[in-house]
């Protein structure tokens, strides 16, 4: 989970899809030489300011199943 102070969903989207981006590219090395890479989903969705944290999170698990589901490797914004 990652949260953003002070953000809208434009910027968000532009962090996600930066660390979705690095993550992809990254190549990791074993100790017996064999090299493998992994990406990821991630969802995301603005706090609305609702006292029910809950709510919010519930929201944010949402869009990561959304993004799943959508083929994987990508970001959706809820």
């Amino acid at each position: 989970m990652l949260l953003l102070v002070d953000s809208d969903l434009s910027r968000a989207q532009s962090v996600a899809e930066n660390i979705r981006m690095r993550i992809e590219e990254t190549v990791i090395r074993s100790t017996m030489g064999v090299s493998f890479n992994f990406t990821v989903s991630v969802g995301a969705v603005l706090y609305d300011g609702h006292p029910d944290y809950q709510r919010f999170l519930d929201a944010a698990d949402s869009a990561l199943y959304a993004a799943k589901n959508n083929g994987r490797n990508n970001v959706y914004m809820g």
